[in-house]
């Protein structure tokens, strides 16, 4: 059931083939902006330098977009319940003999299925261009992956039961949206933060989501031990999937009292 609603919801593109031309065209507008920025900012680099800052934003871009990451990806899961939530079309999702997260979660791939297959292009691509890759960086990448799937599928699960205690809840997920823009490192190199708030932040939730999984493909040298950023990324993905599931249910309770 899981796979037939990724494959109907998909099932759009072959109706318009061109919007995969346009999202290429797209892509790589913004990651020429996001290189043309940061080489703006980090001057003198040398021509490896400005490789490696390529392929850094072309492999951050294609994580967000696997890991269906809400905030800096159009595949999060959360967004779709939100605006479900706020616009009464959730009472389907309820009587769907499906479970609900798992439909939503479907669906967003299903809809944005084009995004998935671009990313995986990109990651390709970018692998291709990272010098001296070996075996051991590929394991912690996947390993990494599986953490930053669980973390953002709780983060996707954040911002929907945001919508069953808010009746707007836009300003709250504006405000997530630039954080994890920011502290995922998707738009901003992390190892480029003063010491300190560097240390905070590669020990974040937000940081495991995109930037470590990619720093363990482009990285031979790690600024922390993986062993430590994969134990503290599960450890971030156990708590905040209990909390935030328990918080859902609670929403959902809430939701069907008043009524369908």
């Amino acid at each position: 059931m899981f796979f037939r609603v990724i494959k109907y919801y998909a099932s759009r593109y072959l109706h318009y083939p061109f919007e995969f031309i346009a999202l290429v065209v797209q892509r790589i507008v913004v990651l020429a902006l996001l290189v043309w920025f940061w080489s703006i900012l980090m001057k003198n680099q040398t021509y490896d330098q400005k490789v490696y800052q390529f392929t850094y934003f072309l492999l951050t871009s294609a994580v967000a977009d696997l890991v269906a990451m809400t905030g800096v990806s159009r595949v999060g899961m959360g967004r779709f319940l939100r605006k479900a939530i706020k616009s009464g079309k959730f009472s389907a999702f309820v009587m769907m003999p499906m479970s609900v997260l798992k439909y939503s979660y479907a669906m967003s791939l299903g809809k944005n299925a084009i995004h998935v297959i671009l990313a995986v292009i990109q990651l390709i691509l970018g692998i291709s261009m990272l010098p001296n890759i070996t075996f051991t960086n590929f394991l912690w990448f996947v390993l990494l992956t599986v953490n930053a799937f669980a973390i953002a599928f709780s983060i996707n699960l954040f911002e929907a039961t945001l919508a069953f205690f808010f009746t707007e809840a836009d300003g709250i997920k504006n405000v997530l949206v630039h954080f994890i823009r920011i502290f995922s490192g998707r738009v901003l190199p992390l190892h480029i933060l003063v010491p300190f708030w560097r240390f905070v932040v590669f020990i974040s939730p937000f940081s495991m989501v995109i930037y470590w999984p990619v720093v363990a493909l482009s990285m031979q040298t790690a600024p922390l031990p993986y062993h430590l950023i994969f134990l503290l990324g599960l450890t971030w993905a156990i708590m905040f999937n209990i909390i935030l599931y328990k918080f859902w249910q609670h929403g959902l309770k809430q939701y069907e009292a008043v009524g369908l």
